[in-house]
């Protein structure tokens, strides 16, 4: 008897919690992806004591006629009286609520929708208090409207009307609550709609309860399964990709038929860059795909790079990131403490110069916008323009990213600025400021080459012999090396002699062979073959600096050229980026403006430096260890300068107006998108596995991982409601085999009526023989036959059952079952998919 008496307890304890677990985790949902800050503590004690009230106060009430609907009223009108006492702060509470939607719902859509002003509005009352009074306010009435119709008789639509909503409402602005809250909700949720109340129920209040609980099980079986494959911190990090995932429908919808077409289509082609790998292609083939249609503030006199990967770090012909690396992640946040970054530093240095620019470049820093669609570079791939306005940002494998993901986005970047510092790293000029002014931030200058120093001279064992040859010919070159190690050579004639070696050595070519099994792609381009395209020219050039104490990265992404530019603009639309603009170049180290690019594949230089290059040959202007120019300058080689700076303004005039006539292998030379790859080998190489994964397998990876955790939720949910079903239909049998004939007759002709309904077939006070004929002509059967005849048997049946005494027999309800059957089956039989889940899983048929 105890036990029964502690069962009961536990069964009725648990509709309590159902209650108020469910309320609270759906307001939790719409607080936490808003991020409102309001106490949990009181938040929950508040609500499961309103749950345990008003489950008494309904149970009760229940008794009375009209019962509940005098509690609900009285309820009400409570309800209202608190907030006219609370006035102010709920006022508050939703204004703040109503403009933090309004803001993450203009992030989300692009749209602008004033704001309320609530700066004087609840001064007297902190933020937190009135959010966490709202939340109270809104769950406790909730639970009071929910429990009126929810112990006795489970009227599952009035919980999911009233909670639905606040669930949902974060999806609106690209959100979802946080893991916990989400999945209490869905298992709360499931476990209601699967013992929710329908006609056709035999099943008593308490087996309504005890199949809540098994349900509750089952979520939470299944709960802790998803938690296992997918923990909050993945959960976490994929929200943001809802936001991609919508920006990039809502672009598509705006954009021409064409386009659309060429964006499916190219989304199953490869990528378009080689994001690090190199030697594994044996010829590169272009076909003219347009990648990105560009529009917005353009300088056409000068090149564009886009970035879009950064490589680290060289290992088995391949460049990775460091952005995983623990020990670079702990140094970067320190330097980050600072406010300073290799990301950042050439906005910091336009911060810090403002009006005080010194160079002869007029509008250098000059912002503006740049929109790209994305037509094929691949979805989930962003391009940055050099120099972005704000820093640059790079996900875990050296993926260039943004804020706002989506197929089209803009970005803010100095339309001038890259070109003055290309210019000037080149011929070793750092005029933009007074050496006043680089005293001044020579604290921060220093940390940063210390950071640059740390993590950008790696330079692999296996290419020693490479880097030898290079020494070598440094040395033979007017003893350059041992400058370079005592930090008197210029940046400038180390650059010059670094192209020289490269171009007076190699050729440029699309075709270059694939590298051999087991072999080093660098050494085999710079000793054996001397054959390659950019993605060669950048890697070995990386690795050269590095191997003289000068730091560099490599970066792949697109180049469009100046030409195409001008094009574009003259004729007034947006400018294609096509599969050929593809590209790789370096990033070298400057001790003044941090990294800036360097372009080393022959015939791509088209900021023409040589003069300025050559008029350092006579400057005295050095490539010091600590990157401080020399202070003693002549007059007359200042005066010398300034004149050759002018012819090499007038050459590079020459060369923009000669930019159309040039031949095709003086312009782009980018990384292939399309590649002709021989087969395999049968050697097997890495039998151990120790080899690093490529940016494909990777992901592949993820995309395996993505389909198996989205087929698991659907599966989840799939066998709940499977359960919620077969529990069900086992309630239904065991109604349909025991108790009164009249009463088992009635359940099953409310089980197929729904069905009837969606068929037309609706009793109003039609005859015996009228509804009979309606319902064999509804179900199809028009002849005279046996299963006319039947069918008239089960409506005479339903008739006596529903009008008369209880004297059908047993022999009747075998005949009636076996008409029910056949119509459950004939329902079945005609109806599509759609439907027939409805039937399943909604209407319990």
């Amino acid at each position: 008897m105890k036990n029964n008496k502690l069962l009961n307890f536990l069964l009725e304890f648990s509709q309590i919690a159902l209650v108020f677990f469910g309320v609270s985790s759906a307001l939790s949902c719409t607080a936490t992806s808003l991020e409102l800050s309001y106490d949990m503590l009181p938040y929950m004690l508040v609500l499961f004591i309103a749950a345990v009230l008003f489950y008494a106060l309904f149970s009760v009430l229940e008794t009375f006629n009209h019962g509940k609907l005098y509690g609900l009223l009285g309820i009400t009108l409570f309800y209202i009286i608190v907030n006219i006492r609370f006035f102010e702060m709920i006022k508050k509470a939703f204004i703040i609520f109503y403009n933090s939607f309004l803001k993450e719902f203009m992030k989300f859509t692009g749209s602008e929708i004033a704001l309320i002003d609530s700066n004087s509005i609840g001064k007297e009352f902190s933020t937190k208090y009135c959010i966490t009074l709202l939340l109270i306010f809104t769950g406790v009435y909730i639970i009071a409207i929910t429990s009126a119709f929810f112990y006795r008789k489970r009227r599952s639509k009035v919980f999911v009307l009233l909670t639905v909503p606040f669930a949902l409402l974060p999806m609106l602005v690209g959100r979802l609550g946080y893991f916990d809250s989400v999945v209490i909700y869905l298992i709360v949720t499931i476990t209601i709609i699967g013992t929710r109340h329908m006609k056709t129920d035999t099943a008593d209040k308490r087996m309504r309860q005890k199949l809540s609980v098994v349900l509750i099980f089952v979520g939470i079986v299944a709960a802790t399964t998803s938690f296992i494959l997918v923990s909050p911190e993945k959960y976490e990090e994929k929200s943001p990709r809802l936001v991609e995932m919508k920006n990039s429908i809502s672009a598509l919808t705006t954009w021409s038929q064409e386009d659309v077409f060429s964006w499916i289509k190219n989304s199953f082609n490869a990528e378009a860059i080689d994001y690090g790998k190199i030697g594994e292609k044996d010829e590169v083939v272009y076909n003219g795909n347009v990648l990105l249609k560009l529009s917005g503030d353009i300088n056409e006199k000068h090149g564009l790079y886009l970035k879009s990967y950064v490589g680290d770090k060289y290992k088995n012909n391949k460049w990775s990131s460091l952005q995983k690396d623990e020990a670079f992640q702990k140094d970067f946040e320190e330097l980050s403490k600072d406010g300073i970054t290799l990301e950042n530093w050439h906005s910091q240095l336009r911060n810090q110069l403002g009006e005080g620019e010194k160079s002869d470049v007029e509008g250098i820093w000059k912002t503006g916008n740049l929109k790209f669609r994305n037509i094929g570079f691949g979805y989930g791939n962003y391009l940055i323009p050099s120099l972005p306005v704000n820093d640059f940002k790079y996900e875990k494998n050296g993926h260039s990213t943004i804020d706002q993901l989506g197929t089209e986005y803009q970005q803010e970047y100095f339309v001038t600025y890259p070109y003055v510092l290309r210019r000037d790293v080149q011929i070793q000029e750092h005029g933009i400021a007074t050496d006043e002014f680089w005293k001044t931030n020579e604290a921060s200058r220093n940390k940063l080459k210390e950071f640059a120093k740390k993590y950008y001279l790696d330079v692999p064992e296996n290419l020693k012999s490479v880097t030898e040859d290079f020494e070598s010919y440094l040395t033979e070159h007017d003893d350059m090396y041992q400058k370079i190690k005592a930090g008197a050579a210029s940046l400038s004639d180390v650059i010059r002699l670094l192209r020289s070696y490269l171009w007076d050595n190699t050729e440029y070519t699309l075709s270059p062979g694939k590298t051999p099994n087991g072999e080093e792609t660098v050494e085999y381009f710079l000793k054996e073959n001397k054959k390659g395209y950019c993605v060669y020219y950048a890697t070995a050039a990386t690795i050269l600096l590095r191997s003289v104490g000068i730091p560099a990265r490599y970066v792949e992404g697109m180049y469009v050229k100046p030409d195409e530019l001008s094009k574009a603009l003259k004729e007034k639309r947006e400018i294609d980026v096509v599969d050929r603009d593809a590209h790789a170049w370096v990033e070298i180290y400057d001790d003044y403006f941090g990294f800036v690019t360097l372009e080393v594949t022959p015939g791509q230089n088209e900021d023409d430096y040589s003069n300025a290059q050559s008029s350092q040959d006579e400057n005295d202007q050095t490539y010091e260890s600590n990157g401080e120019d020399s202070k003693d300058r002549e007059k007359e080689e200042e005066k010398d300068k300034k004149e050759k700076e002018k012819e090499k303004d007038k050459q590079e005039e020459k060369i923009d107006e000669n930019k159309d006539g040039q031949e095709e292998t003086h312009a782009a030379t980018p990384t292939p998108a399309v590649t002709y790859e021989p087969e395999e080998s049968m050697e097997f190489e890495d039998i151990e596995g120790n080899e690093e994964l490529s940016d494909e397998e990777i992901l592949q990876n993820n995309i395996i991982m993505g389909i198996i955790i989205f087929f698991v939720v659907i599966l989840v949910f799939i066998v709940l409601m499977e359960i919620q079903r077969r529990v069900r239909k086992m309630l239904f049998l065991k109604g349909f085999k025991h108790g009164k004939t009249n009463d088992r007759i009635l359940l099953a002709y409310h089980n197929l009526l729904p069905a009837f309904e969606d068929l037309g077939l609706v009793y109003k006070n039609q005859t015996m023989e009228e509804y009979a004929f309606s319902l064999a002509k509804a179900m199809g059967v028009q002849d005279e036959t046996s299963e006319r005849q039947e069918i008239f048997a089960f409506v005479e049946m339903v008739f006596e059952a529903r009008f008369g005494p209880d004297t059908l027999t047993e022999e009747d309800m075998k005949m009636y079952e076996k008409v029910y059957k056949k119509l459950h089956n004939r329902i079945y039989d005609n109806i599509k998919l759609a439907k027939k889940l409805k039937y399943m899983y909604i209407k319990g048929i």
